[in-house]
């Protein structure tokens, strides 16, 4: 396979090499380990796969995953219930097409976001150029720079926009919970770990009993008809169907006379 088969652009390659080197596992290279490596470096494929993370339920980092397509990443899923002793890596590649313009600013504010955006930069920085000596390499050197910025700062923070008022029975309860089933999304972001999915039947469990309480009080409150027309009001939203405006015609009948009297 590595003599063979010509390596073409944006390319992945993912399978159970069965050998191990230090590269990619410390200890003892086994197998084709030296010729594998070889091949990778020789044709300019990263491993994705993080260094020393166990592929199988035997500790060994057999499965890998190389690419040469820039800010790839793999994660091996060892929670996920498959079939074989192997675990299963999740690839991720960046598309080729402009992302939509998002509506509104990207913020790294916790210190899980940025602690995600700092082991980005460090995994990206890499491939910046490290020396320049003309007037168009240091623009080529600033526009990467901000490209790669930009781009940790997407892929780590969150989006913000101007929204709506907040439902009247949110509480800080509900913020907590919400705020913690984003963290475990950024952390599993197809939402198949095992804390994602606690996570987020802590978040429904909150909000319903927010909600309850909230209506409790309110009806435990009302002592008066208009106290019922809030809450009537609150509980059928207004149809956002409303007929159109009456338009005054241009023709002006003439007056209309009855025994002295104009109508």
């Amino acid at each position: 396979m590595c003599g063979c088969w010509g390596i073409p652009g944006r390319c992945v390659v993912v399978g159970d090499f069965n050998a191990r080197h230090y590269s990619w596992q410390a200890g003892d290279t086994t197998g084709r380990g030296n010729d594998i490596a070889n091949w990778a470096s020789q044709n300019d494929l990263s491993l994705l796969n993080p260094p020393n993370k166990p592929t199988n339920l035997h500790g060994n980092t057999i499965d890998l995953a190389f690419s040469n397509i820039p800010r790839a990443e793999a994660t091996v899923e060892d929670h996920l219930a498959t079939s074989s002793d192997h675990f299963t890596l999740s690839l991720t590649i960046p598309s080729m097409h402009q992302p939509p313009r998002l509506l509104g600013k990207i913020r790294v504010t916790s210190d899980d976001e940025l602690k995600r955006f700092a082991e980005i930069v460090e995994m990206e920085a890499s491939a910046l150029p490290m020396q320049t000596s003309s007037t168009e390499g240091l623009d080529a050197l600033a526009a990467s720079l901000t490209s790669m910025l930009q781009s940790a700062a997407s892929r780590a923070g969150h989006l913000t926009r101007k929204r709506a008022r907040a439902a009247p029975w949110w509480n800080d309860k509900c913020a907590l919970a919400a705020a913690e089933y984003r963290s475990m999304r950024r952390i599993y972001p197809l939402g198949y770990g095992k804390e994602a999915q606690l996570a987020r039947k802590r978040l429904q469990r909150v909000v319903r009993n927010a909600k309850r309480s909230f209506w409790q009080a309110l009806v435990d409150n009302v002592s008066s008809n208009e106290d019922m027309f809030k809450i009537t009001r609150w509980t059928k939203a207004r149809s956002p169907f409303q007929p159109p405006p009456l338009h005054q015609s241009p023709f002006q009948p003439p007056p209309l006379q009855v025994n002295g009297t104009i109508y």
